[in-house]
């Protein structure tokens, strides 16, 4: 994909971490100049039309639904950000790597090793690239933390 081109996104879910989401996708051209695809955000959705239509309607999307099925029949969508609540993600992941969209998905991934087992699966399945989220790995305090767990 050039980085003049655009890049067709849907969020699953507008609570705190998808509405966060999509205020980061609206700098990302600015931070990152012509270096990444413009993302272009096509969808949000929620489980009810109303916080969809006023989601979609705070996020700059073109469109809202409450139908994971009309995302993944959206040729122009290709991203998907998964910030669904985390008992959520496994048949969400699952039809949208099934579909070949990619997805980058909030963490936890999964609340059971089967939910994780499954998603593993699409993703190998899959021409779509799967991504989690783990944003407070390289914090310092973390780093820290990790060290003195090591020993």
């Amino acid at each position: 994909m050039k980085q003049t081109e655009q890049l067709g996104l849907a969020i699953l879910g507008y609570g705190g971490i998808g509405r966060l989401h999509a205020l980061n996708y609206a700098q990302l051209p600015y931070i990152y100049p012509g270096a990444i695809p413009r993302p272009h955000l096509r969808w949000v959705a929620t489980s009810r039309k109303e916080t969809a239509r006023a989601a979609a309607a705070e996020a700059g999307a073109d469109r809202w639904t409450t139908s994971l099925t009309e995302i993944i029949a959206d040729a122009e969508t290709v991203a998907v950000d998964v910030s669904l609540p985390n008992h959520l993600h496994r048949d969400a992941v699952t039809a949208l790597m099934e579909a070949g969209k990619h997805v980058y998905c909030e963490k936890p991934l999964a609340g059971t090793l089967e939910d994780a087992l499954s998603i593993a699966r699409a993703v190998r399945e899959s021409p779509g690239i799967f991504a989690m989220t783990f944003q407070y790995r390289f914090v310092p305090a973390i780093l820290q933390a990790a060290r003195v767990l090591q020993g």
